[in-house]
């Protein structure tokens, strides 16, 4: 009942994410299919304090994060072109941050945050001829093309 007190204790985020995604279809619903006031929700539960019961506290403190990247995938290409714009940016300011993580306590929120632009650039692949594939799954599947 409480994955942080399992020999699971690892496989936690899989644990939240498969809860996440069975709430995900229903909060939609009572949104009208809007990401923006579940963004808005993310938000405001991160800083609750929740129950561990069921993983219901690693649920209210990473719904921002998977409601953002799913705000984000449904806007791709802005999103990309945004990463693109700003990808030195923010994968400096994401290194400096965690590197500063490890002499100081810094909250996991705004690693996370600073993590996602950062990485997202760098999984982008430019292939001969100019063609930029997005490579953001496991299986190395191209999610999007853009010339």
């Amino acid at each position: 009942m409480r994955p942080v007190h399992s020999h699971a204790v690892s496989l936690w985020y899989v644990y939240v994410l498969l809860e996440f995604y069975m709430l995900l279809p229903v909060c939609l619903w009572l949104s009208g299919n809007r990401l923006g006031p579940l963004l808005v929700v993310g938000l405001l539960v991160r800083f609750v304090s929740a129950s561990p019961l069921l993983g219901l506290d690693r649920i209210c403190e990473h719904a921002f994060i998977f409601l953002l990247g799913g705000y984000c995938a449904s806007r791709l290409h802005d999103w990309t072109a945004l990463v693109d714009k700003f990808f030195n940016l923010t994968l400096g300011t994401f290194i400096i941050v965690l590197g500063v993580s490890f002499f100081w306590d810094v909250p996991s929120f705004p690693v996370g945050l600073l993590s996602i632009p950062a990485l997202h650039g760098r999984c982008a692949v430019v292939l001969a001829g100019g063609r930029r594939v997005c490579c953001y799954s496991l299986a190395s599947t191209p999610l999007s093309s853009a010339s």
